[in-house]
This record gives C-alpha cells, sequence and structure tokens, in this order.
C-alpha cells in the first residue's frame, strides 16, 4: 500500500457478481416462458433479421442573443436575477446544435412506415434498458394519440435531457407534441 493512501483497495464486488449471475437464470426463465407462450410462440416461426438503425439527429436553431435568453430564463422564471445575464451569455454561444434522436423514438420511427407484403408488425412495447426521458415520452404520447400502432415503453424518470431531438414524421404529429407541452 502507499504510504499517502490511506484507504485500503477495493474489494471483490462479490455480492454484485452473485447477483448477476442470478439475474442471468431470471432472463432465461422468461425466454423459456415466451417460447412456450401459446399467444407468443408465433413470432417465433418468422425469420427474423436484425437491422441497424442509421444514428439520427435533428437541427435546432437557438437563439444567439442573450437578451433573449435573459427574457426566456424571466419569463420561465429560472434562475435569480443575478445569474440570468452569465446564463443568457453562456447560452447565446450555443446557436445551432445538432440534437441526436433518442432510441426508442427512432424505432417508432423506424416501424411506422409501410413495409412489404412480408411485413410482420412489431410487438407494441419497445424494450429499452432505462426508463425513457420526458421528452421521448410526450412524444410517444402524441404519436398514440394519432391512432394506427401504439407503442410503449417501461416508464419515464420524466427528466429532460439536452440535447434532445424530435424525429421527423408527419406535421400532426409535431402538432400534438407541441400541444402536449405548451
Amino acid at each position: 500500500m502507499d504510504a499517502g493512501n490511506h484507504h485500503p483497495p477495493h474489494p471483490f464486488p462479490l455480492r454484485r457478481v452473485i447477483e448477476k449471475l442470478d439475474s442471468q437464470s431470471a432472463h432465461l426463465d422468461n425466454l423459456f416462458e415466451f417460447a412456450n407462450s401459446p399467444r407468443l410462440r408465433p413470432a417465433l416461426l418468422y425469420n427474423l433479421t436484425v437491422t441497424n438503425l442509421p444514428s439520427q439527429s435533428c437541427s435546432v436553431s437557438l437563439p444567439t442573443s442573450s437578451g433573449k435568453w435573459e427574457s426566456i430564463l424571466r419569463a420561465e422564471n429560472m434562475l435569480d436575477s443575478d445569474k440570468r445575464s452569465e446564463a443568457g451569455q453562456k447560452l447565446s454561444l450555443i446557436g445551432k446544435k445538432n440534437c441526436p434522436i433518442h432510441c426508442e423514438c427512432k424505432l417508432v420511427q423506424f416501424f411506422s412506415p409501410p413495409h412489404g407484403p412480408e411485413w410482420v408488425p412489431p410487438f407494441s412495447y419497445i424494450g429499452v434498458s432505462k426508463l425513457s426521458c420526458g421528452a421521448c415520452r410526450i412524444w410517444m404520447e402524441a404519436y398514440n394519440e394519432l391512432g394506427g400502432q401504439q407503442f410503449y415503453t417501461k416508464g419515464s424518470h420524466g427528466a429532460w435531457y439536452w440535447p434532445w431531438g424530435m424525429p421527423t414524421m408527419e406535421a400532426s404529429l409535431n402538432e400534438a407534441v407541441v400541444e402536449k407541452n405548451p
């Protein structure tokens, strides 16, 4: 041990390793249940293909003057008045930003257009490793309100992450998103 370092080295995370190993059997149980489910078994009869969706982003233009940002921050009652000027100056430097489209929105966009005659509609549930952000939740709710196939994730934590890009879809979806979040 280093003479200047009084902390013991990190112990082997045995508990974490055992929990991970135990969760593997739960995942296998889920796969076996899927394979033996009369309702889900037909999904295993199709030839599956894996498609890598290209990374997508949309360009967002933001105000480029600190005065405009200060008025936005004031209108939204954000920050103390003495911090608004400093924040406005920093935000005005952003200008145009390329914003990535989150994976669950990309999947909905991919599954939305009509496909060929062999197309098998996907499951409505989109499995993502984390809860969806607030913007993705609002976008997906607006999409579902248009009718047609519905899509869901396991939920949303409600937090908003910048940068977030809205997928380009039909104009009525953009209007529905704006109505949900005025």
